[in-house]
């Protein structure tokens, strides 16, 4: 039996820990034990909490942490761990700060799923290149073409971010009548958290010309977040506050992507782009952007539509004509058959356990 430990710093719940959720599952029915340290009272302490699993809690840090060190630490041997798996750059600072601080022997697997540009910092280069740290899994080859800039020696792979697939609709919320359109109105729609790299700002500039276009479309933004107040004001500047309708946090929001007639995804940075997988599920067409994730996955008129970053013309046409033609249904079933074959949890969490396989098999 493989003991294994997640380290997960986030407090929330978004994509990253739904991705743990299904690896734990997983790798449980492969006879892998689970143990999780996560953020005092996270949404992933409150689900794991009630399961099996052994979850422990500390207190959220900022910066470096010894306290963070000295859990995992003692973690690590009062449970025997084979493989520290870090799900975020907080947890993989803190795995290695408890290899430098408290010798702690266990191998580091760490999961990359951001395409983000990684620090060119001395303390960033060290956590990276240290010895314990075996394998760093990336959820794309876009993010593994980004790990490898800092790495002296290559010790990536690459495994899909999965999905859970054929889960029952659990969506109580008929977006037309909740919000007082005609049953037949076109929905244009967009489930992404409002902060920058999401690019709003295009997806409202799209807004404004497919609204000339088309009378009886609507657009809805789906998401919370720090930008809130900046959206608003640039749905009043391109006079869309009759069209665009922010809904806030909703959940199951993934459900709700069944009732759009398209997904317009216009994020900059993507690692993968699990909202595009869902669309892909629920047969829903999908134009958006080359972001990075976005390209190993969105096929051009094979999986969906794709434009470069902010080419309103570009995004506009293309949703103009899956407005205006009936819709080849072959292009959906390939995006459909795509996520089956290639994004099922099962997959990855072979992929993984092959992975923690690999790494003590080296030692």
């Amino acid at each position: 039996m493989i003991n294994v430990l997640h380290i997960s710093t986030a407090k929330t719940w978004r994509g990253g820990e739904q991705q743990l959720a299904y690896m734990v599952d997983g790798l449980d029915k492969k006879g892998v034990k689970n143990y999780i340290l996560t953020v005092s009272d996270s949404d992933l302490y409150k689900v794991y909490s009630k399961k099996d699993t052994p979850c422990f809690q500390q207190k959220k840090a900022h910066g470096l942490s010894v306290q963070w060190a000295k859990r995992i630490n003692q973690i690590c041997k009062e449970n025997k761990i084979d493989v520290t798996h870090c799900h975020d750059s907080k947890a993989h600072t803190y795995a290695v700060l408890s290899s430098v601080l408290f010798n702690n022997t266990v191998p580091i697997v760490v999961h990359r799923k951001v395409i983000f540009k990684i620090k060119q910092s001395f303390l960033t280069k060290f956590k990276y290149n240290h010895n314990k740290v075996k394998k760093i899994i990336c959820i794309s080859k876009a993010v593994q073409k980004e790990v490898s800039k800092i790495l002296k020696k290559d010790k990536t792979c690459v495994v899909y971010s999965a999905k859970e697939l054929h889960q029952k609709n659990e969506s109580i919320i008929d977006l037309r009548a909740n919000y007082n359109l005609q049953a037949n109105a076109k929905i244009i729609g967009y489930v992404a958290a409002l902060t920058y790299e999401k690019d709003h700002d295009t997806f409202l500039k799209v807004a404004q010309k497919i609204s000339q276009k088309h009378e009886n479309v609507f657009f809805f933004i789906i998401g919370d977040g720090k930008l809130k107040k900046t959206i608003q004001a640039i749905i009043k500047k391109y006079d869309l506050e009759h069209k665009v309708i922010l809904t806030g946090f909703l959940p199951n929001a993934k459900f709700l992507i069944k009732q759009f007639d398209v997904l317009l995804f216009t994020s900059q940075l993507e690692g993968l782009g699990t909202t595009i997988l869902d669309a892909f599920e629920l047969k829903t067409p999908v134009v958006t952007v080359k972001n990075g994730g976005a390209e190993e996955i969105v096929f051009p008129n094979k999986t969906g539509w794709i434009c470069n970053k902010k080419e309103v013309n570009c995004l506009t046409d293309k949703i103009d004509k899956i407005l205006t033609n009936n819709i080849d249904t072959t292009i959906i079933n390939n995006a459909y058959n795509y996520v089956l074959q290639n994004h099922n949890a099962k997959k990855m969490v072979d992929s993984i356990y092959h992975v923690y396989q690999n790494v003590l098999n080296s030692l």
